[in-house]
């Protein structure tokens, strides 16, 4: 018998063996790059959202000039993963701007307002406030004081 030129069962096995596991680390690698990319983007979009708020309500942004008074902007956190912002004048509500974060769940449902010209933030009576998001098993926090400082904590 000669020899014919191509690989033994043994090769083509170790071959196969080596690319699966190549794929395999290759695929777990961008699994994980894919989640911190998600978890980066929920980060920003929620501190875009509370910034951008507080911004409007200190430079009285506003539709007023209907209802009377601006008394700020009310920015309501719904679980499970809502954010709504409305403009609030006389106690009565502006349009409302409802943002929808995809693969993140608050923890709870909070009230701020964030009041005009620096006279600072409504937590419902407390002195601070953390907004406790999960994502991909991971909990995560954004901390918002009455004077206005709002700071991203990081995983909890």
């Amino acid at each position: 018998m000669q020899n014919q030129p191509g690989f033994s069962l043994v090769e083509l096995i170790v071959g196969v063996t080596i690319t699966a596991i190549l794929l395999t680390m290759g695929l777990s690698a961008y699994r994980q790059a894919q989640n911190r990319a998600y978890i980066q983007a929920a980060k920003e979009s929620i501190l875009e959202i509370l910034q951008s708020s507080q911004k409007q309500a200190y430079i009285g942004e506003n539709d007023c000039t209907d209802s009377g008074i601006f008394e700020g902007v009310e920015v309501r956190v719904q679980t499970p993963s809502s954010i709504s912002v409305l403009p609030k004048c006389a106690g009565v509500y502006g349009a409302s701007d409802t943002h929808t974060l995809s693969n993140l769940t608050f923890q709870s449902s909070h009230t701020i307002l964030f009041k005009p010209l620096g006279q600072g933030v409504g937590l419902g009576g407390t002195n601070s406030l953390d907004i406790i998001y999960q994502i991909y098993g991971n909990s995560y926090a954004v901390n918002i004081t009455a004077p206005g400082n709002i700071r991203y904590l990081g995983e909890q």
